[in-house]
């Protein structure tokens, strides 16, 4: 108990009091500013974790258009519809602007419109399928102009070097398609760079080699419509030959056959000779059919040999 007593000292009480009254002074100085701080806080991390799902979600859309506008019918306003909407978003905008680029080039190659209509033996089912000369000048400057736009907004982004690079055979294609062979091999020697500068070696060796193949390049051909060809030589086939004519002929061929069979033989044959043909009985007529047989065979086969020959 003495010892208890020696702890106890005037005046601890206050100073107990004053620190309790100097914490709550200062409660009620920052209290309500931490609450905020701590509010803001948590507020801003909510608001992050939404944006996240937001932006996950828009990039699972953008992703999901893109395909529907490549799998059915793909056009090039609709892909661009696409690129608009979707601009900046996970790079489908220049995937999307790419597509596009590739249909215009495609339409030049084939000498087609957007969906023509084909029948299964190549033949379109309308004139106004056909492109003119006028309609492939404007879909090579609507190649151009897509693919010029897709290199400029990446050319200079390491993370988008794979579009600069789909971009620039793009351009080349055009500048082939045009005859610009000069140009063409510019474009090939930027792709070669870029893909040295991001690592992208099977790229630069693809510009590489297609670079080379332009010495070989000689005039593209021409695209010809089915109405500016010459007409095909008509070709004959079995329903062209006269089967009856045929026969004819065979029949007297035979007839002949067997007229110099019977001068060799001796002429007109006795009348014992026609007994002993009635009393050879079924035994000869067999040979005579197997004879006759054999004679159609040879027929048959000097039609077929003759329909053969007319085809």
């Amino acid at each position: 108990m003495d010892e208890r007593l020696k702890d106890i000292r005037e005046g601890a009480g206050l100073d107990e009091s004053r620190l309790n009254e100097d914490f709550l002074r200062w409660l009620s100085t920052w209290g309500n500013r931490l609450l905020w701080l701590a509010l803001i806080a948590l507020g801003l991390y909510v608001g992050n974790q939404y944006w996240k799902k937001m932006q996950r979600a828009r990039v699972d859309r953008a992703f999901s258009q893109f395909e529907q506008a490549l799998a059915i019918d793909p056009t090039p306003d609709g892909l661009l519809a696409v690129a608009h909407e979707f601009s900046g978003t996970r790079g489908v905008a220049h995937m999307a602007t790419l597509n596009a680029a590739d249909l215009y080039l495609r339409g030049v190659r084939q000498g087609l419109t957007f969906n023509a209509t084909v029948d299964a033996d190549g033949q379109v089912l309308t004139e106004d399928d056909l492109l003119s000369d006028e309609d492939r000048a404007v879909y090579l400057d609507q190649a151009d102009t897509l693919y010029r736009q897709v290199f400029d907004d990446t050319s200079g982004r390491a993370s988008e070097a794979i579009h600069a690079i789909s971009a620039g055979f793009g351009l080349a294609a055009v500048a082939e398609t045009r005859e610009d062979l000069q140009s063409a091999r510019s474009w090939y020697e930027k792709i070669e760079s870029i893909a040295q500068d991001n690592g992208l070696s099977e790229a630069g060796e693809k510009a590489r080699a297609f670079a080379a193949r332009l010495e070989t390049l000689g005039e593209v051909p021409r695209l010809y419509r089915q109405a500016d060809l010459p007409e095909r030589a008509p070709q004959p086939g079995i329903g062209d030959v006269d089967l009856e004519s045929l026969m004819r002929q065979i029949d007297a061929q035979q007839g002949g056959d067997a007229t110099s069979g019977d001068a060799q033989g001796g002429g007109t044959p006795t009348g014992d000779a026609g007994t002993d043909d009635a009393d050879a009985g079924p035994a000869d007529a067999g040979d005579d059919a197997g004879t006759d047989d054999a004679d159609d065979s040879d027929a048959g086969d000097a039609g077929r040999g003759s329909d053969a020959g007319g085809g």
